[in-house]
């Protein structure tokens, strides 16, 4: 378990397509809709720290600014916090040339955990499933994501991460985690102005 104890906001993509514009309106929409999600976080990455014994460390990373990655395992001293993963290749419908869209197709999941306790302190009933439907409410409303299935309190929803087996306790009540795999479908287009907005970093 992560022990951080005032974790920030991440910093949104200045300038986001693709993949990373999907993301991030569904990042915005989960955090705007959901008043029980206290952290949204955008694109994880799987994180590693060398350990000097046994195996190493791994861990959801999410960028927070200046060139450093926040561990986004289940920390209770949070009440609840989301975040996604990429989890494949990605396919291409259409010929890629310039001006012409093309349909993208992205495995991705997003993951949400919290701490039922810290939610609704009164009472305790395991809700979690509302929280699920909650989400879900959120989804449809957003064309860009079709739901392909659900893993629904289990150690799988981290099995990608140390926590999946350091800490199995984090998976049962007090504490919920879901684990919404999607179809991100994405409408992008070979634009010739790329090179302007790539200006804004390089």
């Amino acid at each position: 378990m992560t022990v951080y104890r005032s974790p920030n906001e991440l910093p949104k993509i200045s300038y986001p397509i693709g993949v990373d514009a999907s993301i991030q309106t569904l990042q915005e929409d989960l955090k705007e809709n959901l008043v029980w999600l206290e952290y949204s976080f955008g694109r994880a990455f799987v994180g590693v720290d060398q350990q000097t014994k046994g195996k190493d460390y791994t861990y959801p990373a999410v960028y927070k600014g200046s060139k450093n990655y926040q561990d986004a395992s289940p920390n209770d001293n949070l009440i609840s916090q989301s975040f996604f993963l990429i989890d494949g290749d990605y396919s291409y419908e259409g010929n890629y040339d310039i001006n012409e869209p093309n349909l993208i197709t992205v495995p991705v999941s997003l993951i949400i955990w919290g701490n039922l306790k810290k939610i609704a302190p009164s009472t305790d009933e395991h809700f979690g499933q509302l929280l699920l439907q909650d989400t879900l409410s959120i989804i449809r409303n957003n064309g860009d994501f079709k739901v392909k299935n659900i893993i629904d309190n289990s150690t799988e929803v981290f099995s990608e991460f140390s926590v999946s087996k350091e800490a199995t306790y984090l998976f049962y009540y007090p504490y919920f985690c879901y684990r919404i795999n999607l179809d991100m479908y994405v409408r992008e287009e070979c634009r010739e102005d790329i090179l302007n907005t790539l200006q804004n970093y390089l």
